[in-house]
């Protein structure tokens, strides 16, 4: 069911139509194709540019259009509907844009957005370590202040876009002896700074064509101006953009789970056994009835966490709730439609597999499901205390 209406402006509908006719025109024909081959698609990345979707949320002021999460979410889910990769693209530019404009000194702004705008660059964030996922506080690359410069050295893992991104937000330890506002956010020109060993990218079972990758980072020198906000201030933030995270994500995880539905219930029409439709038989009809609603009760809730982000009261709880419900019921979705396709849903001949392989990520990235579980409990249980 369709609830955007309810929630945008006759100008976000307009927009959201046409995010649907480039992704149905020029992503769908793509997809398996970025899939199999595992290339960055910069053709499709340069196009969003030029439709101002890699600058969709940035303010006016420096070029964006200043659409809100819940518009912003929703073009996500149109394009993940066809291309979870492509839709994760276009959130990450975002997310390395938006920390451009809120955090960096003015020189590296002027030196890297226009470009990111355009598309002719990608950046990276480079958090998560070998030995720490969600387990932020963990972090164990270092960052030494030496006169006007900072040392870097450590190890960064699963970075996306790692093997391709022009500069990276490297979060890292620069006050050891605090046990608490320790960690800050250092920009570091990763093509051409001496000491960084960018691995192959990663064999990803879903969105492939990210080029994640592991980056060393052995005694690399950077300007002590590239301290992104002040020193101690990395964790922080880094979580303030993670609501939206989220909550972007949910929007992604809808759109998979609504790909494969929809892939699903044709095949259903199509395919004849014993006479008639498979979707004649009750048990098909069951399962497409369950899929149906899980998405919809997914899409509302991102949707709702959405809009109540874009009002000033954002909540930590729903956001992570909408995260978990909608990739949980991605999983169980496209779970559910390569057993309605049987031996095809194996296949790489249609794209449920595909959307089986790429809903997966979802329970993983921006915290994991068993991360979001006790985030909300510790979220209820406030509630007893008020």
């Amino acid at each position: 069911m369709d609830f955007g209406p309810r929630f945008l402006s006759e100008e976000q509908i307009a927009m959201r139509e046409e995010v649907r006719k480039f992704a149905q025109r020029d992503v769908a024909s793509r997809a398996a194709e970025i899939d199999r081959t595992a290339e960055f698609p910069w053709d499709l990345y340069k196009k969003m540019a030029d439709m101002g979707l890699l600058a969709l949320t940035l303010p006016e002021e420096v070029g964006g259009a200043a659409v809100n999460l819940v518009g912003s979410a929703l073009i996500r889910e149109e394009i993940a509907r066809v291309s979870a990769t492509v839709a994760s693209l276009q959130a990450v530019s975002l997310e390395g844009s938006h920390f451009l404009v809120n955090h960096a000194p003015a020189h590296l702004r002027d030196k890297y957005l226009p470009r990111m705008m355009r598309g002719e660059i990608v950046s990276a964030f480079c958090l998560t370590e070998p030995t720490s996922g969600s387990d932020a506080r963990g972090i164990r690359t270092r960052a030494v202040r030496d006169g006007d410069n900072w040392v870097i050295t450590g190890s960064k893992q699963w970075v996306t876009l790692g093997a391709i991104a022009e500069y990276g937000v490297v979060i890292c330890v620069t006050d050891p002896a605090k046990e608490r506002g320790n960690v800050s956010a250092i920009l570091v020109d990763l093509k051409n700074t001496p000491g960084i060993h960018i691995g192959k990218a990663e064999e990803l079972a879903g969105l492939r064509g990210t080029k994640t990758a592991p980056i060393q980072f052995d005694n690399v020198r950077v300007p002590y101006t590239n301290l992104m906000g002040e020193e101690g201030q990395g964790l922080r933030l880094g979580l303030d953009q993670i609501n939206k995270g989220r909550i972007s994500v949910a929007a992604s995880a809808v759109g998979i789970a609504d790909g494969a539905f929809q892939a699903a219930l044709r095949y259903s029409k199509e395919r004849v056994q014993f006479g008639k439709p498979i979707f004649d038989f009750q048990g098909v009809q069951f399962k497409l009835a369950q899929m149906a609603m899980r998405i919809d009760a997914a899409r509302l809730l991102y949707l709702t966490a959405a809009s109540m982000q874009d009002k000033g009261e954002g909540s930590v709880q729903l956001a992570s709730e909408a995260k978990l419900f909608a990739s949980d019921s991605a999983a169980w979705i496209t779970d559910e439609a390569v057993q309605i396709f049987g031996g095809y849903g194996y296949s790489k001949q249609y794209p449920v597999e595909r959307y089986w392989r790429d809903a997966k990520i979802m329970q993983i990235f921006e915290g994991t499901n068993n991360i979001q579980h006790v985030i909300i409990a510790r979220e209820v249980a406030k509630t007893l205390a008020a």
